[in-house]
């Protein structure tokens, strides 16, 4: 069935409308028929346009403007007082992103109390949007994070060394696509030396470092300018007191096992002096 979708079908079923060959004709016909009754408007804007007649337009003025009323949001707690809110919230962050427990989405270095302390200082509008819902809980929790840090309830040594060991586990898993624009050596020099607590508290994404976070950091803190000469000296320094901790972690576990060595022997003794004791009693 011959079908009509443009201009071109339409100028060639109106000369095949003249066709000597009946067939032709009957089929331009009916296609043009068919294109009348599904859409007549350009049915007549095509037939103008073979006609050469300029169409006509009128110009329908626009409709006047009306201010939209901007809605207030609903809350969707209407009922509950803020007391309510802040135990709904509170509930929320303790019960944990996979409901194993607050502890579970924690960095090294802040205890579950200090997040506690730091709720119970958020004010109302840090618990709920503008339109009236709770916040998402990851967002909470770094808030929570980010005041404890502000405030020097954070083991900075502790939150430090960990983000340095997941920063050199990434690199470690990172293929060549995807390895960081920077060296580890660098970023753990910006980590270590360049950022406060509050900021590397917040690169925290609901138990998780936010790697991109992380790089942007990195450069807002100027990584991309360091001298090569400074990262050497730091990687040098770091591994000077890798190698020294190792020692002392072997020194220890020398002393450890000399000790026990030492318990052995002592208590072998023992045993054989009451074992003669008891073979030389009458």
């Amino acid at each position: 069935m011959r079908i009509i979708e443009n201009y071109y079908d339409f100028f060639s079923a109106m000369r095949d409308k003249q066709s000597e060959d009946h067939v032709v004709r009957n089929e331009a016909k009916n296609a043009l028929g068919n294109f009348h009754i599904r859409d007549p408007k350009r049915f007549e804007e095509f037939k103008a346009q073979y006609e050469g007649i300029t169409p006509q337009y009128t110009i329908i003025p626009p409709k006047p403007k009306t201010e939209k009323k901007s809605k207030k949001p609903t809350p969707k707690y209407p009922e509950l007082s803020e007391q309510e809110i802040r135990e709904k919230a509170r509930q929320n962050l303790i019960k944990g992103s996979c409901g194993y427990g607050l502890h579970h989405d924690l960095p090294n270095g802040i205890t579950v109390e200090d997040v506690l302390i730091s709720f119970d200082k958020l004010q109302l509008s840090d618990l709920i949007t503008k339109g009236g819902n709770l916040v998402q809980r990851k967002t909470l929790l770094r808030k929570c994070i980010k005041l404890a840090a502000s405030e020097g309830r954070v083991d900075e040594n502790k939150l430090r060394t960990r983000i340095i060991g997941w920063c050199k586990n990434y690199y470690s898993k990172a293929d060549y696509i995807y390895k960081p624009p920077f060296s580890f050596a660098a970023m753990s020099y910006i980590i270590k030396l360049k950022t406060n607590a509050e900021v590397i508290a917040d690169i925290y994404d609901d138990g998780r470092i936010n790697f991109g976070s992380l790089v942007c950091l990195a450069i807002k803190k100027g990584i991309d300018k360091l001298p090569a000469e400074e990262i050497q000296r730091f990687e040098a320094e770091e591994a000077a007191k890798k190698a020294a901790k190792e020692a002392k972690r072997e020194a220890y576990k020398a002393h450890s096992k000399d000790r026990r060595e030492a318990g052995k022997e002592k208590t072998e003794a023992v045993l054989k002096e009451a074992e003669e004791n008891k073979s030389s009693e009458p």
